[in-house]
């Protein structure tokens, strides 16, 4: 976890050096659902804006020449969605002909001056030998210890690196910053023990046995987050799971106004502060939330297959809706006006016409892009 705010923080650091070349695009997949969306992006950046006027054999070599003679950096954002994960809630963002575009375009930049680098959950293993595998692991040594100091420094907290049972809590966390940042402020008000034993319990809850022993930590982690929100906040992780990359507190409300009338704009505000206080958001502005990715795959996995099925098809109803309406606003517009709507909302537009509730406007608007 954390893929992201580290290539983040990488970027700055090779701006800030000067090691960065002539700049640097980056794409965040969760919101990509071709491989053309992506070298026309490229090609509008150095090119122009007629650049996806042309046919895609030439906008591809155009681009691959360009990209082999000047050095950028290049940054493919949380990149398992493009195949999807085998056994998760990751379905597939793209067909198997565009997949093989992106491959065939990595292949294209092979001995070039710029780099590629993709973040990702999966190995991706089909993209061969086009990719050098880095697999990163949690906080270690030195660095965990600081990192946790850091946490607890906040709030006035002085740890003792011989306690046995934080030493066991620091081990379960795996050195996990997001995990972290989630579980070890509950020592604020609890003892090491307790909340060892509260992660312990919840592993055998979750029954992640045949997950990857580090993702099954996380998602004891985030249930121990989920376990943490007031009772009557918890029904509103039903939409916040249906959503993807970012949810807006205004359409949250709009959607609860169908489903639940004791849905108060307080409590949605509360609910989403909560969760971006335990890191599991992060607050964009405008009531727009991002979401850690982990975020929705937890949900899906664990929370949505609990709700009974009525209250689950009524919040279902009300997404489509909120999420059509939306896109009936957009639809008529240019593109460079859709693209910010797209931004926030692709992802949600997509699983809204997953969700099997038909609705013509958000197909109208799929159409579109």
């Amino acid at each position: 976890m954390g893929k992201t705010t580290l290539a983040r923080g990488f970027v700055q650091w090779l701006a800030a050096t000067e090691g960065l070349g002539e700049g640097c695009f980056w794409f965040s997949f969760g919101e990509i659902r071709g491989a053309e969306f992506v070298f026309n992006r490229f090609g509008e950046a150095l090119f122009g804006g007629q650049f996806s006027a042309a046919a895609l054999d030439e906008r591809i070599e155009l681009l691959t020449r360009a990209l082999k003679e000047h050095a950028f950096l290049i940054v493919w954002d949380n990149f398992e969605v493009v195949q999807g994960i085998p056994g998760t809630p990751i379905e597939p963002t793209m067909a198997e002909s565009e997949r093989r575009l992106l491959l065939s375009f990595l292949q294209k930049l092979r001995g070039g001056r710029s780099n590629v680098l993709i973040t990702s959950r999966s190995d991706e293993e089909w993209l061969g030998i086009e990719r050098l595998r880095i697999s990163l692991d949690g906080l270690q040594g030195e660095e965990r210890w600081e990192y946790c100091e850091r946490i607890l420094g906040d709030l006035g907290i002085s740890i003792d690196r011989e306690d046995a049972n934080l030493v066991r809590l620091m081990d379960l966390l795996g050195g996990h910053p997001l995990a972290m940042r989630v579980v070890l402020p509950k020592l604020e008000k609890l003892t090491a023990s307790n909340v060892v034993g509260a992660l312990t319990s919840n592993l055998q809850a979750l029954n992640l046995s045949g997950r990857d022993e580090a993702e099954a930590k996380l998602y004891a982690t985030l249930r121990y987050a989920e376990q943490a929100l007031p009772v009557s906040e918890r029904p509103l992780l039903t939409p916040l799971a249906m959503h993807e990359g970012y949810v807006d507190a205004d359409y949250l409300e709009a959607m609860g106004r169908q489903v639940d009338a004791e849905g108060a704009r307080a409590r949605i505000d509360s609910f989403l502060q909560g969760l971006a206080t335990a890191g599991l958001l992060r607050d964009r502005g405008q009531a727009i939330y991002e979401m850690h990715p982990m975020l929705t795959s937890y949900l899906r996995a664990t929370w949505l297959p609990l709700v009974p099925s009525e209250l689950r098809d009524s919040w279902a109803r009300a997404f489509v809706q909120v999420m059509g309406r939306l896109a009936d606003q957009l639809a008529p517009l240019q593109l460079h006006k859709q693209r910010a709507g797209f931004h926030w909302h692709g992802a949600n537009f997509y699983y809204a016409i997953r969700s099997g509730q038909p609705h013509p406007v958000v197909r109208q608007y799929s159409v579109s892009t």
